[in-house]
């Protein structure tokens, strides 16, 4: 169900119960524990570390976006292993395999569903999950300002159109660059064209 806004837009039923991200709080997605009380969800939380050597990765997915987490995590002193249905550059972990999973935090690409076999079972050990935005935001460089687009249509066209109209930005997320490389440029300001599921 959605329910509509004070500005006349559609707000998902997240940001009605006020947990919608915030200037004080992190987005309430999808999954990473689960609540007790009048209500019980899953929710995906960010992984809060700064400092990641030795720390043990798995990124679930390895295309665009998770080829990018897994060289930032290497780069920050992480050991890496990437789970997909394709062969990748990375040292990976079988996506069948549900039992061995000695992680201290996975990274979801978009387009996993939260009842993915390998996510049910990071879940079931209790297994910190979390995203490339959320991780990049960790990460975001001090004063760096993002704003982030998303609706039906047009988000392309609006992303960029921002990102020339404001110096020192670049467009990023699911147009050019991915977020968690753009962190790391220098700019000043991140024009972020994202889906809804990733807010």
């Amino acid at each position: 169900m959605l329910f509509r806004s004070q500005n006349g837009s559609l707000a998902t039923p997240f940001r009605v119960d006020g947990l919608g991200r915030g200037y004080d709080r992190g987005s309430i997605l999808d999954y990473c524990r689960t609540f007790s009380g009048d209500w019980s969800r899953s929710v995906l939380c960010p992984v809060g570390r700064k400092l990641m050597v030795g720390k043990r990765a798995l990124i679930l997915g390895g295309g665009v976006t998770g080829s990018a987490v897994a060289n930032f995590l290497i780069s920050k002193g992480a050991i890496v292993k990437v789970s997909d249905e394709k062969e990748t550059n990375f040292d990976t972990h079988p996506i069948t395999d549900l039992e061995n999973l000695d992680f201290d935090f996975a990274v979801v690409s978009p387009g996993w569903k939260p009842t993915h076999p390998l996510i049910l079972a990071l879940q079931k050990k209790g297994i910190e999950l979390t995203n490339e935005i959320d991780l990049a935001w960790e990460y975001r460089p001090s004063g760096q300002i993002w704003y982030a687009i998303t609706g039906t249509n047009g988000k392309t066209s609006t992303s960029e159109l921002a990102a020339t109209m404001i110096k020192n930005s670049i467009a990023c997320g699911n147009v050019g660059k991915t977020v968690i490389e753009s962190i790391t440029e220098g700019h000043r300001f991140l024009v972020l064209e994202l889906s809804s599921f990733q807010i």
